[in-house]
């Protein structure tokens, strides 16, 4: 178990700040990752779609508003995210295994744009329109994200 503090973390490249108490500390990148680490995961987003089916679910339990698919920057995997300093609680996701991934939604390949009243991955995502990819079109789709971020990186 590693002791949660503010400050660097050399070993696992992140850096906190104290939350509420001290020790829940908060990735000083909690609000939005940066481009270099966004194409990072959107690599691995690309192997995760060369080789699992596409699922998810939409939580409808009161009080729990949450909702993911496989081949999405949303799905709370440690296969999408193994690197603590990809997480808003990086030191949660060390010795708890809590997936807490700093947002990149913005930057997801099933992001759609589509006029809607409601804010959110429900509202954006393709796999929750009902407008579903192939596996092909989306693997395209992909590399287009991938030559756009790289270019915007430049």
């Amino acid at each position: 178990m590693i002791k949660p503090k503010p400050g660097k973390n050399e070993e696992h490249e992140f850096e906190t700040r104290s939350g509420v108490d001290e020790s829940i500390q908060v990735n000083v990148l909690d609000i939005e990752l940066p481009i270099a680490r966004v194409i990072v995961a959107i690599k691995r987003l690309r192997q995760i779609v060369e080789d699992t089916e596409l699922t998810g679910y939409d939580d409808t339990a009161p009080g729990s508003k949450n909702n993911e698919c496989t081949w999405g920057l949303c799905y709370d995997s440690p296969r999408l995210w193994p690197d603590a300093r990809d997480h808003t609680f990086p030191y949660d996701f060390l010795n708890r295994d809590r997936m807490s991934p700093i947002y990149a939604g913005d930057h997801c390949p099933m992001l759609f744009k589509k006029p809607q009243e409601g804010t959110g991955c429900f509202y954006t995502c393709r796999f929750f329109s009902g407008t579903k990819p192939t596996r092909e079109q989306y693997l395209a789709d992909i590399d287009r994200k991938l030559e756009e971020l790289k270019a915007r990186k430049a």
